[in-house]
């Protein structure tokens, strides 16, 4: 039996002895105390402790095998724990891994679900305004499409009410026209008052026409705005009667009277007189025996409510050696005026005032005595102060 025999261990308690770190000495500390106890002589106790180391030596080598068989145990342990380990940590690091896949998969299906997602959304929004812009595209073309038609059907309303305005206007013009013919043919013409002036006399005619005045021609429109505002031109029997057998100046044939109402439509020139605002003086293309310009004196007045006419107050010949008297505006030239027309329009005419005209005397008659001019000229200045009388005269009837 070995010390660790008598000692009560038994082998199967070799492992629990040899896992201590001081086995040995606790051995030792036994022995000897085991011996002391029984009181061997020292030749016994000398055999026990050599004993004793024998199975020290042996206890030694028994543990140092079993060291070796336990190291070897906790190294397979450890390598085993490592391993386990080892497997754990690759596992737990496959299944960090697989649950990253996993996750990264989740997150790249969500991503891809929402892109989805947000695609779909985008394109029913873009076809939700497509649809949105086509209606409201829709609904401008019918919005212009019933404006265009409403525009059409305004357009035929005020073409045809127009033109019903229009046939009503000229069926009411037909109608005051008609009417204004029928009224002509009862009313003295002015060919009739000349007639019988130049062929039954003043007496005669002034019976017939003594109050009367007469139509002579329409105003054209650019005559009323030049100030010409009177619908017509007229003339009163005075007027006629007082040219009748007047000066030559003055006078007018039967042809030329007939001739004035076209004449009036279209002057060569239309002067404002002697500052005037309502007197006017229409130079005409007509001329009389005496080859000079035929001038028409003109007066806008009022003979009625808001109804004007273009009174004629004097005719008279106009010639190109005439002296200045008083002012005249030039309101308007034709675009065909002679020079030879142009050059009366600078030369106010006196004859209109006087009976008897003043003539130049040429240098052939420049041998006269002066007592035939003397007389001659007394004869002028005579005549000068009859037509201004007759002149207060005419504008006081006026």
């Amino acid at each position: 039996m070995c010390i660790l025999q008598r000692l009560g261990y038994c082998p199967k308690s070799y492992v629990r002895v040899l896992t201590q770190s001081n086995t040995l000495t606790i051995a030792r500390e036994k022995a000897a105390k085991a011996l002391k106890e029984k009181g061997d002589t020292p030749e016994e106790l000398l055999q026990s402790i050599k004993e004793n180391e024998a199975a020290a030596a042996e206890a030694q080598r028994v543990v140092d095998a079993w060291k070796a068989i336990v190291g070897e145990k906790t190294r397979r342990e450890e390598a085993a724990k490592a391993e386990a380990e080892r497997i754990a940590a690759e596992k737990a690091e496959e299944e960090a891994r697989v649950e990253a896949e996993r996750k990264a998969e989740e997150e790249r299906k969500t991503k891809e679900e929402e892109e989805q997602r947000a695609a779909e959304e985008k394109r029913i929004a873009e076809e939700k305004a497509e649809a949105e812009r086509k209606a409201q595209e829709e609904r401008e073309r019918a919005e212009e499409e019933r404006d265009r038609i409403e525009a059409e059907l305004d357009a035929q309303k005020a073409d045809e009410e127009a033109r019903l305005e229009a046939e009503r206007k000229a069926e009411e013009e037909a109608v005051e026209k008609d009417a204004e013919l029928k009224e002509d043919k009862k009313k003295p013409q002015l060919k009739d008052v000349v007639k019988a002036i130049y062929e039954k006399g003043k007496s005669a005619a002034s019976r017939l026409y003594k109050m009367a005045f007469f139509d002579v021609a329409k105003t054209p429109d650019f005559m009323k705005k030049l100030g010409l505002t009177g619908d017509r031109f007229t003339i009163k029997y005075g007027v006629l009667s007082r040219h009748a057998g007047k000066d030559d100046s003055h006078s007018l044939t039967e042809k030329l009277w007939e001739e004035l109402p076209d004449a009036l439509q279209k002057p060569f020139a239309i002067t404002r007189f002697g500052g005037n605002d309502k007197g006017y003086r229409l130079y005409t293309t007509m001329k009389n025996e005496n080859g000079e310009t035929i001038v028409v004196g003109v007066d806008v007045k009022n003979v009625g409510r808001d109804m004007e006419v273009n009174a004629i107050s004097t005719i008279f010949g106009r010639r190109g050696d005439a002296k200045k008297t008083q002012k005249e505006d030039v309101l308007y030239t034709a675009e065909n005026i002679t020079p030879e027309q142009r050059s009366l329009l600078g030369q106010p005419n006196s004859d209109q005032y006087t009976g008897v005209r003043e003539r130049n005397v040429s240098a052939d008659k420049g041998s006269e005595k002066p007592e035939k001019k003397q007389e001659k000229q007394s004869v002028f200045d005579k005549a000068k102060e009859i037509a201004d009388k007759e002149e207060k005269k005419r504008k006081a009837e006026a």
